[in-house]
């Protein structure tokens, strides 16, 4: 009985080698020019494999493996960076406001809030302004520039809205978004506030976000 268990032992091992050797040989050995084996339903004769056939074999297994990685890597790194830019604005004095900043001592500080409508603020960021750096108040004439810049990047965004969403590029990336601005004194008391909206629009046929003019009063 002992000798018998053996003998089947060893078989069950010959048979599970045959299987593997005819389960993992590329199939691309099958179709082009000589087949380097033989195969017929059920059973499995010769099983050298040629150099180029192992070389396909290798092929198959790094590209699967890279596909398999795909998921791991971080989300950051396959979506959008942190040096995407949001909105891309500018700020404005209002007749009579230059006044209001200069009464101040020139200088403030401007708090710049994105909103997403029915999704909560997505973004507030500050900026300090300066009185020399705005053209003439008002609105701009012809030729003129529209005013002191600001830009709101990715990396600006909060995790979550106040009213709980979670702030990705498929929350904002496609809707206008509403920009307010309020500029503080250097003692904290609000002197001026403005709004505006990036409004989405296509260009080119690719949908982006137009640059706001924030017209503070």
């Amino acid at each position: 009985a002992r000798m018998m268990g053996k003998a089947l032992f060893a078989l069950l091992n010959v048979s599970a080698v045959l299987f593997f050797a005819h389960a993992f040989t590329p199939l691309a050995s099958l179709s082009r020019g000589t087949p380097s084996r033989t195969v017929t339903r059920g059973t499995c004769a010769n099983f050298r494999m040629t150099a180029a056939d192992a070389a396909l074999h290798r092929q198959r297994r790094g590209f699967i493996a890279a596909v398999l990685t795909l998921p791991l890597l971080p989300k950051q790194a396959i979506s959008d960076g942190a040096d995407d830019v949001v909105v891309n604005g500018e700020m404005r004095l209002e007749v009579g406001s230059d006044k209001k900043l200069a009464a101040v001592g020139g200088k403030a500080v401007a708090k710049v809030a994105l909103r997403c409508v029915g999704k909560g603020i997505i973004s507030q960021t500050d900026v300090e302004i300066n009185l020399p750096d705005f053209p003439p108040p008002g609105q701009p004439k012809a030729g003129e520039s529209g005013g002191v810049p600001f830009v709101v990047k990715a990396s600006d965004l909060f995790a979550k809205t106040e009213k709980g969403y979670t702030v990705t590029r498929d929350l904002w990336a496609d809707d206008d978004i509403f920009v307010a601005v309020d500029v503080s004194s250097p003692a904290g008391k609000r002197i001026l506030r403005g709004i505006g909206k990036a409004k989405m629009k296509p260009v080119n046929g690719v949908n982006a976000h137009q640059k706001p003019l924030i017209l503070l009063e």
